[in-house]
């Protein structure tokens, strides 16, 4: 029996963060309910037909999952989605920013209909802060981080290299795994926006708070730093001097940087 069964999602998703994290619980065994648009369903089913016809984004992230198309804009669907919810035990969405809400799908107003619903909301710049009623897609992150720049240009390909060592592993997990006390983080990812001094100071401080929890094996490589010895340094972790201002601020906040 996986970990799972018996579990009921329900998720209004589409590109890949949602499909992603219910992939995830389809996996473990929950019994997931995919709601698409009527004749299109999610766009991510146009990106190829390279698995069998298919788009194999859309094979990948959406395996082991059912598929109901219902149009979320026609006066039927409130009552139809809502005989799915009350069966439910999970809602995940990803819709942009605000729309789950102007249906009446908002935590608050389904709370109230279904107490025992856990509502899932995923988007790209969180609910509060400057950028929360942005849409965001995996390429604009990429970019706005800098990260994308990792990859290379039409003179070089790939910028990654012996001196960036300190860049690597550039990891990003899913989340915490069963009996885990703390967050997963990647110090991988903590290294990576320490170095990228053209990031904006809000941008690097708002990474640096979505990887909260990772600040300990960060003060663990700087103290690391100051112990490398100048033959060393090509493989040193970057030193305080280092440190964006964005996460510097974010780091005094936790008590981690004086």
């Amino acid at each position: 029996m996986k970990a799972l069964e018996g579990i009921t999602v329900v998720t209004l998703e589409h590109a890949i963060a949602a499909p992603f994290c219910t992939r995830q619980l389809a996996d473990l065994g929950a019994r997931v309910i995919k709601v698409e648009r009527p004749g299109v369903g999610d766009f991510a089913r146009a990106y190829d037909q390279r698995v069998h016809g298919l788009s194999s984004h859309f094979v990948w992230t959406n395996r082991s999952k059912e598929s109901l198309a219902l149009d979320l804009k026609h006066q039927q669907a409130p009552e139809i989605l809502g005989r799915l919810l009350a069966q439910a035990d999970v809602l995940v969405q990803n819709l942009a920013p605000g729309a789950a809400a102007r249906m009446g799908l908002s935590f608050e107003a389904l709370h109230a209909l279904h107490p025992r619903l856990i509502v899932c909301d995923i988007s790209g710049y969180g609910s509060d802060g400057p950028y929360r009623d942005k849409k965001a897609y995996d390429l604009l992150i990429q970019s706005e981080s800098g990260f994308v720049s990792t990859t290379g240009s039409a003179d070089e390909v790939a910028k990654v290299s012996a001196k960036h060592n300190f860049l690597k592993p550039i990891t990003v997990p899913a989340g915490a795994y069963p009996g885990q006390k703390e967050p997963v983080h990647s110090v991988g990812s903590w290294s990576y926006i320490l170095a990228r001094a053209d990031l904006a100071d809000d941008i690097a401080y708002r990474l640096a708070k979505a990887l909260h929890g990772g600040h300990a094996a960060l003060v663990k490589r700087l103290d690391q730093a100051k112990e490398t010895t100048p033959q060393s340094t090509a493989n040193a972790a970057p030193s305080a001097k280092q440190i964006h201002p964005g996460v510097q601020k974010y780091l005094r906040e936790v008590g981690a940087l004086r």
